[in-house]
């Protein structure tokens, strides 16, 4: 099987994303779908299922009963094996913190593998910017001193709109004060995790700040002050080099 033969599927709670297996620099994020949708049928993993058909699946998902219906459809389109990625209690230089290590969200283990992949040896802030907001420091021997985790900008916005009366459904933000309603809650939003980010930033001076997520593009001009790194495909990129791991472990 040639490395080219396996797919990398990161399903979080919005999206589907994925990418073809590569060696160095990692995963490249080729293409991704929203499917959150009512009424989810089969026709949502259309444009996944054009790609061609791989030999292996390396599937990281927090999607719950979401995760089954793609497996379904990976074996009635596909017939390929699917290898579903749980969080360890320890892998390649990393720890996990959590009494029950597999509770950590795999989600969040893997930006922490693709942050180590890309600045080992170095403390680390990770924050993935998506449907929730998480929060997440490893020292510099790879060991989790533990997360945080609140909405993200989408779902709090959403939140106000649902559990309230009178406050409007709004879908733009900004850093800036609002003049409007609408504007207030897309820069409050926003300004509520940017300020998270800040002060765990500032608790751990020594790390490296790294910023990835759906939502990330949205925290970037509030965040420009702590010079953070912001990479597009941090899951898939620790999805690739869990991978790689496996595969050589196994050789």
């Amino acid at each position: 099987m040639s490395i080219n033969d396996e797919l990398l599927l990161d399903l979080g709670n919005t999206r589907l994303k994925w990418a073809w297996r590569f060696p160095a620099p990692g995963a490249r994020l080729l293409s991704a779908l929203t499917h959150a949708v009512p009424n989810k049928t089969s026709a949502v993993w259309d444009a996944l299922f054009l790609e061609v058909r791989p030999q292996k699946v390396w599937l990281a998902s927090v999607a719950g009963t979401h995760t089954d219906d793609l497996i379904i459809e990976i074996n009635q389109r596909w017939g390929c094996e699917v290898i579903r990625v749980c969080t360890p209690a320890q892998f390649a230089g990393w720890t996990n913190s959590y009494e029950a290590p597999e509770r950590l969200g795999v989600d969040r283990f893997l930006a922490m593998l693709g942050a180590l992949d890309l600045a080992a040896n170095s403390s680390l802030c990770v924050a993935m910017a998506g449907t929730a907001l998480t929060i997440d420091v490893l020292d510099a021997r790879g060991i989790h001193q533990g997360g945080l985790i609140v909405p993200g900008p989408s779902l709090m916005r959403a939140s106000l709109h649902r559990a309230t009366a009178e406050l409007p459904s709004v879908s733009t933000s900004s850093v800036s004060l609002g003049r409007s309603t609408a504007d207030a809650i897309g820069a409050g939003s926003v300004r509520a995790c940017t300020a998270l980010i800040a002060a765990v930033a500032q608790d751990f001076p020594a790390a490296k700040l790294i910023i990835s997520g759906g939502a990330a593009a949205e925290l970037e001009s509030g965040l420009d002050a702590l010079t953070p790194l912001f990479i597009e495909d941090l899951v898939l990129r620790g999805l690739c080099f869990y991978a790689g791991c496996i595969v050589s472990q196994n050789a």
